[in-house]
């Protein structure tokens, strides 16, 4: 028969092995910094309408926290957070456009891994603040401090679908 006493030894000494059995936490991702990125739109229901990207320059700012901006151009200040694995979200509160009588809502989700960035952007607009239409780009790139060290080919698949731009 067991006894109160060993089965709470059995069940503080367990608990004590699992504590110390725990995996370390990861190292933080370094996110911020400039990216020179390519776009692809992948997604577009507003015809003429809307913004044309292609390649360009995106910088992701660390500020309090777990806290970044990240700045487009042609898009409103985005604001968000970043996790230890090097994911972050962001987005900006409806607000006008360069297109006149439109506001447009922003959203970008991804990640930041070994100085490569790929995230989705997604734009969507209104008109009167009823829907009107929604864009959305897969964007992919290298840190500019990385440009030079990132191989074209690599151990990860993501490196391997990413061209280096030349240094110029």
């Amino acid at each position: 028969a067991l006894t109160i006493a060993a089965v709470l030894a059995v069940a503080f000494t367990g608990g004590t092995a699992s504590a110390q059995s725990k995996p370390k936490p990861k190292p933080k991702k370094r996110v911020a910094g400039t990216y020179e990125v390519k776009f692809e739109e992948v997604g577009n229901s507003c015809g003429d309408r809307g913004i044309g990207f292609s390649r360009g320059r995106i910088k992701v700012k660390k500020e309090r926290g777990r806290r970044i901006s990240v700045t487009i151009p042609l898009v409103p200040l985005l604001s968000g957070v970043v996790y230890r694995d090097g994911k972050f979200r962001a987005r900006a509160k409806l607000g006008s456009t360069n297109t006149a009588g439109m506001q447009g809502r922003f959203a970008a989700n991804g990640r930041v891994d070994d100085g490569v960035i790929q995230m989705v952007l997604i734009a969507e607009y209104f008109t009167k603040k009823k829907p009107l239409c929604t864009q959305s780009w897969n964007v992919s790139g290298v840190r500019k401090d990385m440009m030079s060290t990132v191989p074209l080919t690599g151990d990860t698949p993501a490196r391997a679908r990413l061209p280096v731009p030349a240094l110029r």
